[in-house]
């Protein structure tokens, strides 16, 4: 799903789920801001795995959801963190 299609669909509703949290919270990572942006969300996650139920969309994780609308207007850009792959092999002796 599209970053604003996902955003939007969540504040559509009043409650929401962890599945759609991580969601969110795993595509605003993927922008480099985005660490200083997502502690309601990365806080709203963990309530919900330790709970096992949906939260209600308000207060401040609402407002901080909204917050990412910014994008929609936003002009400039921001450079993808760089994906790194490396390979290790360890050995061991018994």
């Amino acid at each position: 799903m599209h970053f604003v299609q996902l955003r939007e669909s969540i504040l559509a509703i009043t409650k929401v789920n962890v599945c759609q949290l991580q969601r969110f919270a795993g595509k605003c990572v993927s922008m480099t801001l985005a660490k200083f942006y997502t502690r309601e969300v990365n806080s709203a996650i963990s309530w919900c795995l330790r709970n096992s139920k949906d939260i209600s969309l308000n207060g401040n994780l609402r407002s901080e959801i909204k917050y990412w609308r910014f994008i929609d207007s936003w002009t400039g850009f921001s450079k993808w963190r760089p994906e790194h792959h490396k390979q290790m092999v360890l050995a061991t002796v018994f």
